[in-house]
């Protein structure tokens, strides 16, 4: 692919992730009870199979991993915003 249509194809796919949080102060087994609950269900072969239907993609990352990819997507966005021409 030319590099104009992958870069426009890079943002499509960079926009589709989900997460899900906590309020700070929320008590360590409530927290152990929902991660277990999104890894079970993001792991879940119907889940995959109706995230592949929607042409999603399922990465499970846990706290530790999610928070650097989303730092990682801020600087990268950061960067890209001001260079694109978007008109109304």
């Amino acid at each position: 692919m030319p590099d104009a249509i992958m870069k426009y194809h890079s943002i499509l796919c960079s926009v589709s992730w989900r997460g899900l949080g906590v309020p700070l102060g929320t008590p360590a087994d409530v927290v152990a009870v929902l991660r277990e609950a999104a890894r079970k269900t993001a792991a879940d072969p119907v889940f995959g199979e109706a995230m592949t239907k929607s042409n999603l993609i399922v990465s499970y990352q846990d706290g530790d991993q999610f928070k650097p990819f989303m730092n990682t997507q801020s600087d990268y966005f950061k960067k890209l915003l001001p260079t694109l021409v978007i008109q109304k």
